[in-house]
């Protein structure tokens, strides 16, 4: 109840079946107490997109957090492009608040 969904949706999130909604993740790293996820790598975007995943965030609320277009957002966190120096210090500089 404290997630908000039913018991066979936790059943299939167990068995694989299926993955939770990333809107639910901070939901379900509160109810357990602790982040059941380790970040890719230690790259820039490899933390980028484990800040993404442990604050429940579509490319376009990342965006709008790191104040830039989702088009671009979504460009560094598929390989198609890589931020500018400019762009990895901003990023560098929101990560470090978590």
């Amino acid at each position: 109840k404290f997630l908000g969904v039913s018991e066979e949706t936790v059943y299939n999130w167990e068995s694989g079946k299926k993955q939770p909604d990333v809107k639910l993740i901070p939901k379900i790293i509160k109810f357990l107490g602790y982040v059941p996820f380790e970040p890719e790598g230690d790259d820039l975007i490899s933390r980028l997109k484990f800040y993404k995943l442990i604050n429940g965030l579509t490319v376009e609320g990342l965006a709008e957090r790191l104040l830039r277009h989702p088009d671009q957002v979504r460009a560094w966190l598929t390989g198609r492009r890589k931020p500018s120096k400019k762009n990895e210090k901003w990023i560098e500089g929101i990560l470090k608040k978590i």
